[in-house]
């Protein structure tokens, strides 16, 4: 038996894994493989080649002479590209080597190695190499991260390939491996199958194509703002090498799961989501370039893109293009524009129609165009809605203000219905103004909107002012909408100065209502939070010479004429119901009027003050239809839900008066109770006018 053991020390460069079959070869050739008992060995401080290097390299060729060569290599460390890290203690053992002229073949090696990814079961690996054909290694039943593996590695002239196929691969071992910092922080979970093919030279991979078939990943960071459940989908990724940059192409698609995003929930299984993109990467410039992207949710959107986006240190945005081509409110407000406005007037809506936009962003800053048609909207709790609605929009972040247009055939707020109109507004960062007057059908009527802009739109100190006229419209319309009992007559006025800041929307003049041929003068005007959950209202009210004969004709309440002033002083509302105000409404002392009370309208004051009526018909008095009177009036003064009532004058055992009559027959209207719960004062006010007021026993 005869051995040879030379021995190599030091850092060996290499362009390719088959120089270490080289190495051990060129060893083999000091010896005679005639020789009845060979034995040869090689030790090599390094190996290295690009992006990797093998440390403490040995190499065993060993032959009984009438047996098989037999191979062992071993290698204490080997260090590979990020992030696979460091491979330790490689065992290859080739039971049977066979040499066939320049062709070397490992037909059924066995690899053992340590890392974190793979399981400490040998691999099944083969080789073969020749000078001509180059080396082809294969390799299976590789334990890869819980799941398995197996591929094949090709070397030939400098330019090598290697494919891979791996499944049922665990997320969760996989992230703790190669991205241990995100893993820590989303605790993913489920499992994926790998297709890997990568192409390249010894300046590294000039081609690659990835693609991933998740099944069930599930994810969710500490602060649960970013939640996965049973995602389902495919994911490709292929490059190209130029001299500069990558060609790169990628494409997904999701088609079972849910996902959360603050503040966006998306139902995959419902609303199927494919993006792909393709574009160019460049290195050196840290810059990649979207020649085109495109996404499509199924029953929601689809969009496409264009852009440049550097991606050295930081994401930043040099250029940008997004096109809308299509979408559908209802389903685009519910996913993505909803979850943005919870907790204000427009988080709880009906929405149908169409869209289409560019959105652009590049070094001027953002510029928005938009397409709307067949929008409708409305409010669930029916504060407010429209339909018919269409708009041209041009906005842009910097720069000379753009012009937009907006239509509506139809809409509500509170119960006013306004007519088609259209408006033509400027606009620029968070600026809007309307360009010129317009005149909105109210009923039969019009409201003049002389002044109407905004600004600091689309943030927290969104303010706007208002000023406008509104027409004389039919009271009849307006009562009804309002949900008051219906009444006769005209309503207009002036509506100066309105301005919303910090949630408070406030009147700086007096808003003038022209009403029953007097007026009603509004002033101190505030209303906080007006589109919100617990709308809050503060004003005082002046109550100027109404006709009483005009208001109270078309109620059951009874028919009174004369006139009528007054005032409500410190009036408060809170969700559009009073809790607090001071109520003073009477005869104005310089009424030359012509008085007269129904004997029904008696019966009827006669209830809100005591809570019963009916004894004017049991006396004489009951013959006569009118009666004339000196003076009216009463007060209310409403706190925690109690109305503490007065009259126009004291009446004797406590009492006060209602109604004061004046020449023969005499009738007076006494109240006596004092304290009426409010909600009881509605009820015996809605009797009344529904002819239903209590009678006594």
């Amino acid at each position: 038996m005869s051995t040879a053991a030379p021995h190599r020390r030091g850092l060996h460069r290499s362009k390719g894994l088959a120089w270490v079959v080289i190495a051990v070869l060129c060893v083999m050739m000091r010896g005679s493989v005639a020789d009845p008992g060979l034995q040869l060995l090689a030790q090599i401080a390094a190996l290295a080649g690009t992006g990797w290097q093998l440390e403490g390299l040995k190499a065993s060729l060993t032959s009984t002479g009438t047996g098989p060569l037999k191979l062992q290599l071993t290698a204490t460390a080997a260090s590979l590209p990020d992030p696979l890290g460091e491979v330790k203690d490689l065992r290859l053992s080739c039971p049977v080597l066979r040499l066939r002229g320049s062709e070397l073949r490992c037909p059924a090696g066995r690899l053992r190695l340590r890392h974190p990814l793979l399981s400490r079961r040998p691999i099944a690996l083969s080789f073969s190499y020749s000078a001509v054909a180059g080396l082809s290694l294969q390799f299976s039943d590789l334990g890869l991260a819980r799941g398995s593996a197996a591929g094949l590695l090709r070397w030939k002239a400098g330019r090598w390939d290697l494919g891979l196929k791996a499944r049922r691969v665990s997320l969760p071992r996989l992230s703790a491996v190669l991205a241990p910092e995100r893993a820590r922080a989303f605790q993913p979970l489920g499992t994926v199958d790998i297709d890997v093919q990568l192409k390249g030279a010894s300046r590294g991979v000039e081609h690659l194509s990835i693609d991933l078939d998740v099944e069930h990943l599930a994810f969710a960071d500490p602060s649960s703002r970013h939640v996965g459940e049973a995602l389902t989908g495919q994911v490709h990724l292929s490059g190209e090498r130029g001299r500069t940059q990558w060609s790169v192409q990628a494409r997904s698609a999701w088609r079972a799961g849910q996902l959360y995003i603050d503040p966006f929930f998306v139902d995959l299984a419902a609303n199927p989501v494919e993006l792909s993109l393709a574009g160019r990467w460049r290195p050196d410039e840290g810059l990649f370039v979207l020649r085109q992207g495109h996404l499509s949710q199924q029953g929601i959107l689809e969009a496409s893109a264009t852009g440049r986006v550097s991606l050295d240190e930081s994401v930043e945005i040099r250029q940008l293009e997004i096109r809308l081509v299509k979408a559908r409110m209802s389903e685009l407000y519910a996913t993505y524009l909803q979850p943005l406005v919870i907790g204000t007037s427009l988080d709880d809506l009906d929405v149908d129609g169409r869209a289409e936009g560019l959105v652009r962003i590049d070094a001027q800053g953002t510029h928005v165009t938009a397409r709307i048609r067949g929008l409708g909207l409305d409010d669930r709790q029916g504060r407010f809605g429209g339909s018919g609605l269409a708009a041209d929009l041009r906005w842009q972040e910097r720069g000379p203000p753009l012009r937009s247009r907006v239509s509506f055939e139809r809409a509500h707020v509170y119960g006013l219905e306004l007519g088609a109109s259209a408006l033509t507004v400027e606009s620029t960062g968070g600026a809007l103004r309307l360009v010129q007057p317009v005149s909105i059908p109210v009923f039969d009527g019009e409201l003049k909107v002389n002044e109407l802009a905004f600004e600091d739109l689309g943030t927290e100190a969104l303010s706007w002012r208002l000023d406008a006229a509104l027409t004389p419209l039919s009271m009849a319309s307006f009562t009804e909408a309002v949900g008051l009992p219906r009444m006769s007559g005209h309503l207009s006025g002036m509506i100066p100065e309105v301005q919303y800041r910090d949630g408070v929307l406030a009147v700086g003049g007096a808003i003038l209502i022209r009403v029953f041929d007097g007026a009603v003068v509004v002033t101190d005007l505030r209303l906080e939070d007006p589109f919100g959950t617990v709308p809050r209202l503060t004003a005082n009210i002046a109550i100027e010479d109404l006709d009483l004969h005009a208001l109270t004709r078309r109620f059951s309440f009874g028919e009174i004429r004369g006139r009528l002033s007054g005032r409500v002083k410190d009036l408060e509302l809170v969700n559009w119901r009073p809790v607090r105000f001071d109520l003073w409404l009477a005869t104005p002392e310089n009424d030359r009027s012509r008085r007269r009370i129904s004997q029904r309208a008696v019966e009827a004051i006669s209830s809100l003050g005591s809570g019963v009526s009916g004894a004017l018909s049991r006396s004489f008095l009951r013959i006569f239809k009118t009666f004339s009177y000196g003076k009216l009036g009463l007060s209310c003064r409403l706190r925690n839900g109690v109305c503490l009532m007065d009259g126009i004058a004291p009446a004797g055992d406590g009492g006060y008066y209602l109604v004061k009559g004046a020449g023969l027959p005499r009738i007076d209207v006494i109240g006596h109770v004092r304290e009426v719960d409010w909600n009881e004062l509605i009820e015996r006010l809605q009797a009344v006018t529904r002819g239903t007021a209590a009678t006594a026993p």
